[in-house]
């Protein structure tokens, strides 16, 4: 690209002005080196000789990728469960508190109990319990929209949050899971759950009365329940 003199030094005094607004702020850049891995740096950009016929700028960066790793690996273990690595239940809190202040309605919310775990825990090992999760895990993911926030908020619990999905929707989802489950392969244990859902059409209703809501059917379709 060719620039004219008086664009040229209309870029570099608008440059200058620039780097002389952040240069005690700390950036941040990522560039990629030529096996194209990515490298992040940190620095500042420093004027030097600061006048208006006679500035330099200078770069001062340090490679701080390994740091940036180890925070970004502590972030994640922070939202996430260790064995699913779904997200855990104080990330679920932090989105189903969002979702609340944003209102963008309607949005739902599937509470999801597993059957089965602790007979599985006694006859197989915890073993098999792990795996029977790490499966719930993997039919949740298979069921759900790539939107939807999948958490894992106590041992055998489950809870999905939905965003701008309706009751029907919610319904559907489900079913998803439950046929999923039906079809899921293994010789020795077999994925069950009970689900029940609810939704927030407005903010007439607040999020402890969604998860009761939700909370009320699950218990509903309960095997035991189910029976009587």
């Amino acid at each position: 690209m060719l620039l004219s003199k008086e664009n040229k030094r209309i870029l570099t005094n608008d440059l200058i002005n620039f780097v002389r607004e952040i240069q005690n702020d700390s950036i941040e850049l990522t560039i990629l080196t030529k096996n194209k891995a990515e490298v992040i740096l940190e620095g500042r950009l420093l004027i030097i000789n600061d006048s208006d016929s006679d500035a330099e700028i200078q770069a001062v960066f340090q490679d701080v990728t390994l740091r940036k790793e180890a925070e970004n690996k502590i972030f994640h273990l922070s939202y996430h469960d260790k064995l699913t690595d779904l997200y855990n239940r104080a990330y679920f809190d932090e989105t189903l508190e969002k979702m609340d202040k944003t209102e963008e309605y309607p949005y739902s919310l599937i509470i999801g109990d597993m059957n089965g775990l602790k007979s599985t825990n006694d006859l197989f090992g915890h073993k098999a319990g792990d795996r029977l999760i790490q499966m719930m895990a993997e039919i949740l993911r298979a069921s759900c929209r790539k939107s939807d926030v999948i958490s894992r908020i106590g041992g055998d619990e489950f809870a999905v949050v939905l965003p701008k999905c309706s009751s029907k929707e919610a319904r559907n989802i489900c079913n998803r899971i439950k046929k999923l489950c039906l079809t899921y392969e293994n010789d020795m244990i077999k994925p069950d759950i009970a689900l029940g859902f609810g939704t927030k059409e407005n903010n007439s209703k607040s999020n402890d009365d969604l998860i009761l809501e939700a909370d009320r059917k699950m218990y509903l379709d309960k095997p035991y329940v189910r029976s009587i």
